[in-house]
């Protein structure tokens, strides 16, 4: 009777995509499962919201329109659908920094679904289809929590089998290792710098600004291009050691906590927190993506200057040595093993410490 062998892949035909390590395609099996899964509840939800036509069913005080549910509904399948991204991204290059963050923003995503689930209860009354929606979104918190304490288990089980492998691929140079941990952290931030920027400017500029406001163009046209055109650039300037953008970069990093600070300040100054408050039902959604970002931006500015520090200390050119030199490896390995079996040709057996294959993958 065949067993289940914790070293051995769950798939074991080798598929282009698919990490060939067993705790790898655990940990990604469990991403596309809860991804399925949150869809499937963040469709039904987004349904039910659309063909639901009563201005009562979503607040018994105030009048909140069922567009901005649609909106954080959309925005929290955006989000799972970058999670399970960055997480196949992660597993499959066997990047344990990216799998850390990858596990920290789907706890980020319990947190959101907490506080979906805490807002549609004080603005839903009873016998009402936001009512009836609680159940499934009081489902989505526990599904995205129990599985951020799978993921957090699995972090664990995937530090020690990928070992930093991909350090030592560069070399036994600890000061190299060093320089490209501290850039795969920085491209990690910038990924995760260009989800929660655009989520923030789209949820203000279609809830809360309206078209006649001059912010709201300033936002659309400026905040968010600029957003994304500023962290291109950084990716940019990582890759080639470009010394001036990446002092650009950091540059518009270094006053981007001026703007959101502004945001929060208006936002908990604005109206009277009556009916007129564009700020009543977006607060903590914003107010979430508001501290998000000014960590983030925190966190990437200061990675930034480490890694403008690094420039020009030889991690670009090991990088794409190693880039250049792994398909000649193959062939030079192809190579040697066709000339041990061949007639008249003296094998020649390594010693396990001089095996390379071995040594990459301790």
């Amino acid at each position: 009777m065949p067993t289940l062998s914790l070293t051995q892949p769950l798939i074991k035909r080798r598929i282009r995509g698919v990490p060939n390590s067993f705790w790898a395609q655990i940990y990604l099996l469990l991403a596309v499962l809860e991804t399925v899964v949150v869809l499937i509840i963040q469709i039904v939800n987004i349904a039910n919201t659309a063909a639901d036509d009563s201005v009562d069913a979503w607040s018994n005080t105030k009048t909140v329109s069922s567009g901005s549910i649609l909106v954080y509904d959309s925005l929290f399948i955006v989000g799972q659908l970058f999670f399970v991204v960055i997480a196949w991204e992660a597993v499959a290059h066997k990047n344990t920094i990216q799998v850390i963050a990858t596990t920290c923003f789907n706890c980020l995503l319990f947190v959101y679904a907490l506080i979906q689930y805490f807002n549609n209860v004080n603005i839903a009354p009873a016998d009402s289809t936001a009512s009836n929606l609680l159940v499934l979104r009081l489902c989505l918190g526990a599904i995205t929590g129990v599985c951020s304490i799978a993921f957090a288990a699995l972090t664990w089980e995937l530090f020690l089998d990928f070992g930093w492998k991909i350090f030592k691929k560069l070399g036994a140079d600890l000061a190299v290792r060093t320089m490209f941990k501290r850039r795969q952290v920085l491209i990690t931030l910038f990924k995760l710098d260009v989800f929660f920027f655009v989520g923030y400017a789209i949820q203000t500029a279609t809830l809360v600004l309206k078209v006649t406001d001059a912010e709201t163009w300033v936002q659309i046209g400026v905040v968010m291009p600029g957003s994304v055109l500023v962290l291109t650039l950084g990716f940019y300037a990582l890759h080639w050691e470009h010394a001036r953008c990446m002092l650009v970069v950091m540059f518009c990093l270094a006053v981007s906590p001026a703007y959101f600070i502004y945001r929060l300040v208006r936002m908990y100054t604005v109206g009277n927190h009556g009916t007129m408050d564009p700020y009543w039902d977006t607060r903590e959604y914003l107010l979430f993506f508001i501290i998000v970002n000014i960590v983030l931006i925190l966190g990437t500015l200061y990675s930034c200057w480490l890694c403008y520090r690094d420039f020009g200390k030889g991690l670009k050119t090991r990088t794409l040595d190693y880039q250049n030199g792994k398909v000649k490896a193959q062939v030079d390995a192809e190579s040697t093993d066709a000339a041990a079996f061949t007639p008249g040709h003296a094998a020649t057996h390594l010693p396990k410490s001089e095996n390379r294959d071995r040594w990459q993958l301790e």
